[in-house]
C-alpha cells in the first residue's frame, strides 16, 4: 500500500508541483491588484490661501487620484473647537475674530458625507478686505488663527485627516 501511494506520488508530483504553484501564483496575484486597486484611488486634501486685490481665498484641493469623502469636519479658533458644517462656522464663529476689515463674503456648505472629486478645487471661504491700514502679513496671521480638521475617507474606507494646525496654510502665490 505504500509502495503504490509513493510510486503514485513520483509519477504524479509534476502536475501537483504545478498545481500548487499556479494557486500561490494567483494568491499572490489577487492580492497585489487588490492593494493596487486600493492605491489607485487614494484621496489627497490640502489647503492653500489664494490672495486677490481685495480678498483671501481659503481653497480646499483634492489633488490625489480618488475621490474623497468628508467623514467629519471641526474647526479650531484660538483655541476653540467647533464641530459641524463650515459655513454655520464661519459666519457664527470665525467672523468673530476675524480683524475688523476683513468680512466673510461667502462660505460653502461642507460637512460629513460631502464628496469631493480628484482635481477638484473648492473655494471654502472667500473674505474681502475692506481699506485699512493692516498689512497683508497682518491679515494673513489674523486668518492663521483658524484651523481646520478635516477626517476623510476613500471609498474602499481608508481613512485620512487633513489638520492644518501641522500644515500652516499655504499660499498658492509661495
Amino acid at each position: 500500500m505504500i509502495l503504490h501511494l509513493y510510486e503514485w506520488f513520483i509519477n504524479n508530483s509534476a502536475e501537483i508541483l504545478i498545481g500548487t504553484s499556479a494557486l500561490i501564483l494567483t494568491t499572490v496575484t489577487v492580492y497585489q491588484t487588490r492593494k493596487h486597486n486600493r492605491l489607485s484611488i487614494t484621496p489627497h486634501l490640502n489647503t492653500f490661501l489664494d490672495h486677490g486685490d481685495k480678498e483671501v481665498t481659503l481653497i480646499l484641493l483634492n489633488n490625489g487620484i480618488g475621490p474623497a469623502r468628508i467623514d467629519d469636519i471641526t474647526v479650531f479658533i484660538r483655541e476653540n473647537d467647533f464641530k459641524g458644517d463650515l459655513k454655520q462656522i464661519a459666519f457664527n464663529q470665525i467672523q468673530d475674530v476675524l480683524l475688523e476689515c476683513l468680512t466673510i463674503e461667502y462660505a460653502i456648505h461642507l460637512g460629513s458625507n460631502y464628496s469631493l472629486l480628484p482635481g477638484s478645487k473648492h473655494e471654502l471661504i472667500k473674505v474681502s478686505i475692506s481699506d485699512s491700514e493692516y498689512t497683508r502679513a497682518q491679515i494673513e496671521r489674523n486668518l492663521k488663527q483658524i484651523h481646520l480638521l478635516i477626517g476623510y475617507s476613500s471609498f474602499y474606507g481608508d481613512t485620512f485627516t487633513l489638520d492644518t494646525r501641522k500644515t500652516f496654510w499655504n499660499s498658492q502665490d509661495e
